[in-house]
């Protein structure tokens, strides 16, 4: 089993969430009667959860197919998926910049970095090893702080050394 140094939380990414709930609050807050205050927090929160649902649907919707291909065990249809997640990322270094507040992701890989390493696994469950070894080294070159990476190359190249830790 490999053991993972990162932590793949970002509180720094958590907070502009926080902080957009408690402001969709304060926005709501004047349209509720001083008796009807708590539905300010349920409606706030709720348009919250409203927007990171639609904004994860239709911006990242090429990575949520993959990922559900990538659950049905579809390997090669979810890697096409995720590389047009890659290729809309790339495109757009933007929205992948600031995913915590545009799709309100606490993650702190990016969804480029997501892509590609899930591209890597369908690749290692299909078999096809040299195609994740390609895979895991684009993400140690594009995203040199990622240890999973690392790892996954270690284990590939040395099954063994992993098992006997």
């Amino acid at each position: 089993m490999m053991q993972l140094s990162d932590n793949y939380w970002s509180w720094s990414r958590t907070v502009p969430q926080l902080l957009a709930i408690v402001a969709l609050i304060g926005l709501v807050w004047p349209l509720f009667g001083s008796e009807e205050k708590h539905l300010a927090s349920v409606v706030g929160a709720g348009v919250y959860l409203l927007y990171a649902h639609f904004s994860k649907m239709f911006i990242a919707s090429a990575h949520r197919r993959g990922l559900q291909l990538l659950a049905e065990k579809n390997y090669q249809p979810a890697i096409r998926e995720f590389e047009k997640s890659h290729m809309f990322f790339t495109r757009y270094p933007q929205i992948d910049h600031f995913r915590a507040v545009v799709l309100m992701s606490p993650s702190i890989w990016s969804y480029r970095e997501m892509a590609l390493l899930n591209i890597a696994f369908c690749y290692e469950q299909l078999g096809e090893v040299n195609m994740a070894k390609t895979s895991y080294e684009q993400v140690r070159s594009d995203f040199p702080d990622n240890d999973y990476a690392v790892h996954a190359l270690n284990f590939i190249e040395n099954p063994q050394a992993d098992s006997e830790a």
